[in-house]
């Protein structure tokens, strides 16, 4: 890798390492993806040309490398794609369809084609075509799981995105709360202490949200801060100009292009700062919550899952059976490749962090986006 230095003498790159593998990649994509087609077409030219009906040893010999080349070609073909697509997971899953469709279609094929066949060269495919489905297979739930863990780890970067950040408005300082219980309104941000005294909200010891009237929804409320200069009280270090931000803020509610009548609010619930400050608080302390509850539920769910999933397993190698001609295939033996503790604790990982990832997303949905 060629290096050279900036003016500062500092090393500077000059080969963007990234954008060299996805071109070496296009060309393996290339390169690898005419080697499956070729292993395939040879294997499928053998199946409906009938040449494995007493195939010699020299067939079985060309069969086996043309499978290695299949396998080979068709797994790293799938990892150049993921590469070059990296940003696009429907191209992945295309070749999720391609893998599943060589894993269970070509031995069907071989089973319905090569009656009366040689055993060894039936064998020889269905092990071949097996072992490429499942490399393509393998790759395809690589990516999948490197984009579920990706989504987690995008949560706080898409939170952001989904709460207000109440640009303008003067922060007020929120009141410490106890451990084992949320914040009420008036101990939250936004809320100007200076009203407290005449806040029916802060009056009853009830939410505002709960009662329907507050200082930032209430019009009488907000002119009476207004009047008596709260919103002007604050540090001895501010500024007119800040005050007047706050008190512009403030007013702003009572000149709304809406009809305020008597009892009536300037703003919904889910449009209000402190609201919105509840909002945040309540989710950074469910949130841990249900990941842990998730977490735990899923774990305690492996046995049954393990169990549906080898249920499954035997059904289809079942099913398998009584459609498959012959004694070509043997259906027993080419689910039993997906019936290993390998695949089994694969499959669960996978379906681990998926779940997961939704029910992070369900619960930013439900308390940042529908603000339950």
């Amino acid at each position: 890798m060629r290096q050279g230095k900036s003016r500062a003498g500092a090393p500077d790159i000059a080969v963007d390492i990234m954008d060299k593998l996805v071109r070496w990649s296009v060309v393996g994509l290339k390169v690898f993806g005419a080697a499956f087609i070729i292993g395939t077409g040879y294997i499928l030219w053998g199946i409906y040309g009938g040449y494995l009906r007493g195939a010699d040893a020299r067939t079985l010999s060309n069969l086996a490398l043309m499978g290695q080349i299949m396998t080979l070609g068709g797994g790293l073909a799938t990892i150049c794609l993921v590469i070059v697509t990296y940003d696009e997971l429907a191209y992945t899953v295309v070749a999720g369809l391609v893998g599943g469709g060589i894993l269970f279609g070509l031995p069907m094929v071989v089973a319905t084609q090569l009656r009366g066949a040689d055993q060894g060269a039936a064998d020889v495919v269905t092990r071949s075509t097996a072992v490429s489905g499942e490399f393509i297979l393998f790759v395809v739930g690589i990516r999948i799981l490197m984009e579920i863990v990706r989504q987690i780890k995008a949560g706080p970067t898409r939170r952001a995105a989904l709460t207000p950040t109440d640009e303008g408005k003067v922060k007020a300082k929120a009141t410490r709360r106890p451990w084992y219980r949320l914040s009420r309104c008036w101990e939250l941000p936004y809320c100007h202490p200076a009203i407290r005294d005449v806040c029916p909200a802060f009056e009853k010891k009830k939410n505002c949200w709960k009662l329907g009237r507050g200082c930032n929804c209430d019009p009488n409320l907000i002119e009476a801060l207004i009047r008596s200069g709260g919103a002007a009280r604050g540090k001895s270090g501010a500024t007119s100009g800040k005050r007047a931000v706050q008190e512009a803020y403030l007013r702003s509610d009572l000149t709304q292009d809406i009809k305020v009548g008597q009892g009536e609010r300037t703003r919904q619930c889910k449009d209000c700062p402190i609201y919105n400050e509840h909002q945040r608080e309540k989710f950074k302390v469910l949130n841990p919550i249900i990941i842990v509850a998730t977490v735990i539920g899923l774990l305690a769910a492996y046995p049954v899952v393990e169990r549906l999933y080898r249920l499954v397993i035997a059904g289809m190698s079942n099913l398998a059976s009584k459609l498959a001609f012959g004694t070509q295939v043997r259906p027993g033996e080419w689910f039993a490749r997906l019936d290993t503790q390998a695949v089994r604790v694969f499959f669960f990982i996978i379906l681990f962090l998926l779940v997961l990832s939704y029910v992070l997303k369900f619960v930013e949905w439900a308390i940042l986006v529908r603000k339950l």
